[in-house]
C-alpha cells in the first residue's frame, strides 16, 4: 500500500465502527468516539508568548486535546526577564512540568514574534510545523484534518488552512470564508486572500526550512510576509471546516499612529518589490492601492473624515474606490464575514 510518499505493509482489521481499514506501523490512538486514527508524522505546534498569560492555558490545553496526538509543543517565552509576564506565564508552565511533549524555552530578552517563531522551528523536530498564537484556540480536529489534507495532496501542496471564527469577550466578530487552493501568491499580494493569522497555517517542515523561517525584521504582519514567501514554492490546501478560534483582545499590537501603518506598507512594498514585478503592470497598480486602502482604515475607524480625503488624494484613491471599500467593511461587519477586499 501507498500512503503519501511512503510505502507500506499492510494488513486488515476490523474497527469500532464495523469499516475495513489500513494499518501498518502507524502509531494507534483511540479517541472518545472509539475511532482509530493513524498518526505517521510528527507535528511540531509552536506557541509564542508574549504578555496574555491568562490566555496561554487555554492555548495550551487545545493543542494537548489534538485528536492528531503525535505531536510536539514548543512554548517560546519572549517576556523580559524578570518581568511580571515572565512570571506570570513561568507559573502556567509550571503546571506542564510532568509532560513529556511539552518543550518550555524562555529568551534572555524581549526580542519580537519573529524571533520567537524561529526560536521554536529551531527546537523542533516534526514532519510538519503549525503556529499557535498564545490567545488562539485548535479546535480539537484542526491538526488531523490538515496532515490528512496534505498526506492525500500531491508533494507541491505544502501549506494547509482551515475556517475560523473570531471572537472578542467570548462574541462572535466574524468568520473566515476563504476557501481557495493552489498557487495563490498574486491573491496575497493583492489582498483579496486572507486567513487572519499565522496560528491558521500547518506547514511541511522543508518549506519551512527553505525559506528559512520568519523575517525577524517585521514588526507587523508577519505571518503575512512569511506566507507570501512559502506560496512562492508550494502550493496551498483547504480543510472545509471551522478549526480555529481567534480571540481578539485590546492587549495585542496595533498601528498606534498612521505613520506606523504607512512605515510598515513602505517595507512590506520594498521586501516584495521583485515579486510585485513579476505580475502585469494593473496587478502592480492594485496591490499598492490595496496596501494604501488598509492604511486609510486608520481613519474610517476613527472617523476623520478630512483627513481621510486628503490621505486619498496623496495616494490616488479615487471616492468611488474608497466608497466600495468602506461598503465592503459594513457588508462584512452586518454577515460577520470575514474576507478580502478585491479592487
Amino acid at each position: 500500500m501507498v500512503y503519501g510518499k511512503h510505502k507500506i505493509q499492510s494488513k486488515l482489521v476490523l474497527t469500532t465502527s464495523c469499516r475495513w481499514c489500513y494499518i501498518s506501523n502507524f502509531t494507534k490512538k483511540s479517541n472518545k468516539d472509539g475511532l482509530i486514527m493513524y498518526m505517521a508524522k510528527k507535528v511540531s505546534i509552536i506557541i509564542p508568548s508574549y504578555k496574555r498569560a491568562d490566555m496561554l492555558k487555554k492555548t495550551i490545553e487545545s493543542a494537548l486535546k489534538q485528536t492528531y496526538q503525535n505531536t510536539e509543543i514548543i512554548v517560546v517565552d519572549d517576556n523580559s526577564p524578570n518581568s511580571e509576564d515572565r512570571i506570570s506565564t513561568e507559573k502556567v508552565m509550571n503546571l506542564y512540568l510532568k509532560i513529556k511533549k511539552i518543550k518550555y524555552i524562555k529568551h534572555s530578552k524581549n526580542k519580537n514574534g519573529s524571533a520567537a517563531r524561529n526560536t521554536g522551528i529551531k527546537h523542533s523536530t516534526g514532519d510538519y510545523i503549525s503556529f499557535l498564537d498564545n490567545d488562539d484556540e485548535f479546535l480539537p480536529d484542526k491538526i488531523e484534518l490538515q496532515v490528512k489534507k496534505l498526506e492525500e495532496l500531491p508533494n507541491e501542496y505544502g501549506i494547509c488552512y482551515t475556517k475560523f471564527i473570531r471572537r472578542k469577550s467570548g462574541k462572535l466578530i466574524d468568520r473566515g470564508v476563504e476557501n481557495r487552493e493552489g498557487n495563490l501568491t498574486r491573491e496575497i499580494l493583492m489582498g483579496t486572500f486572507y486567513i487572519s493569522s499565522g496560528s491558521n497555517m500547518l506547514l511541511k517542515r522543508d518549506v519551512v526550512l527553505k525559506i528559512k523561517g520568519f523575517n525577524e525584521k517585521f514588526q507587523r504582519r508577519q505571518d503575512l510576509e512569511f506566507l507570501i514567501r512559502a506560496s512562492k514554492i508550494t502550493k496551498i490546501a483547504h480543510v472545509n471546516k471551522v478549526c480555529l478560534i481567534i480571540n481578539k483582545d485590546d492587549r495585542q499590537n496595533t498601528f498606534k499612529n498612521i505613520w506606523d501603518l504607512e512605515n510598515n506598507k513602505r517595507q512590506y512594498l520594498e521586501t516584495f518589490s521583485d515579486f510585485i514585478k513579476e505580475l502585469p503592470l494593473k496587478d502592480q497598480e492594485d496591490i499598492i492601492l490595496s496596501q494604501s486602502l488598509l492604511s486609510s482604515r486608520y481613519f474610517i475607524e476613527r472617523k476623520k473624515l478630512r483627513d481621510l480625503i486628503k490621505y486619498n488624494e496623496e495616494n490616488n484613491i479615487s471616492n468611488l474606490l474608497q466608497f466600495k471599500h468602506i461598503m465592503y467593511l459594513v457588508k462584512r461587519k452586518l454577515l460577520k464575514q470575514c474576507y478580502g477586499f478585491n479592487i
